[in-house]
């Protein structure tokens, strides 16, 4: 099984996030995995020994989104270039980088040589929603394209993770390009059309299971697990860990060790952004000799 991460653009945080679910990957790894980075900055991945890379340029991607001005389509299209880059003789395994890899990883593994779809968990059915994800609902419900017509049994999937068994990848792909940009056609402001016409499409040829007692996923609490896993990396470097001290280090991390959801104050946001515009700020002085 192949295992891929995609990470492109400024943000430094997702090579460190990426970083951190790989040591957590490796501490499980056997040698039916091989790990795999898709990205545009091949360099951050020179330390890490058993990692492959795949190179995409920042002009590449951005042809990609341009085409429908979605920005996660390059999710999709990334997909799709590293299965063309790589054959899809293998099952492979799809991880966000807010990750960190908690379970048995070949539980995955027999899931896709069983011939399931995995995606990360079930989201339930836009129809259940409130706002933007209802209202694409109502926009897409009942139409049809390649055959498919949008209805309730197309639930939608968190796509942190996405497996495909070896042999149909290519196919499923390009068809959730094509109901993704169908869909963000139809109502383009909805953000997670990438993974619910990933979703579908998935559905069309396979059953799917779920990944989530096998991965920790912290998106709804990137600054605590930010600070730190940036605070952990910065003592291996410090310390000068090698691979096997680090890979041990992260395997020792307990799940619990911070919350993977934290419910913000969205007022509390607004009103520090109100303070930081109103208090700006003053007398900022640089070095001169």
């Amino acid at each position: 099984m192949r295992i891929l991460y995609i990470i492109y653009g400024e943000k430094f945080e997702y090579h460190i996030q990426a970083y951190f679910s790989i040591l957590s990957l490796l501490s499980k790894k056997n040698n039916e995995i091989s790990i795999w980075v898709l990205t545009d900055k091949p360099q951050n991945y020179k330390s890490l020994n058993y990692v492959n890379t795949i190179s995409v340029t920042p002009d590449e991607i951005s042809k990609w989104i341009n085409v429908t001005g979605y920005s996660f389509r390059a999710k999709l299209k990334g997909l799709q270039k590293f299965v063309e880059t790589v054959g899809d003789n293998q099952p492979f395994l799809f991880v966000d980088t807010d990750t960190m890899i908690c379970g048995d990883i070949t539980r995955i593994l027999s899931m896709l040589n069983e011939r399931n779809g995995v995606m990360y968990e079930k989201e339930g059915h836009p129809s259940e929603r409130h706002g933007k994800p209802l209202k694409m609902w109502n926009s897409i419900k009942g139409k049809t394209i390649n055959n498919i017509t949008f209805g309730m049994e197309h639930i939608i999937w968190n796509s942190c993770v996405v497996g495909i068994p070896s042999g149909c990848q290519l196919k499923i792909l390009e068809l959730a390009i094509t109901l993704c940009d169908f869909i963000y056609q139809v109502y383009p402001k909805c953000h997670f059309i990438e993974q619910y016409a990933l979703g579908i499409a998935m559905q069309n040829y396979l059953p799917i299971k779920e990944a989530k007692k096998y991965i920790l996923h912290y998106w709804a609490n990137k600054p605590d697990w930010n600070k730190y896993i940036t605070n952990k990396l910065l003592t291996y470097k410090l310390a000068g860990y090698g691979d096997k001290e680090m890979i041990e280090d992260v395997a020792k991390t307990p799940i619990d060790v911070l919350p993977i959801s934290i419910h913000r104050s969205s007022t509390k946001r607004r009103i520090n952004k109100l303070l930081d515009r109103v208090f700006p700020d003053k007398d900022i002085h640089f070095f001169n000799k």
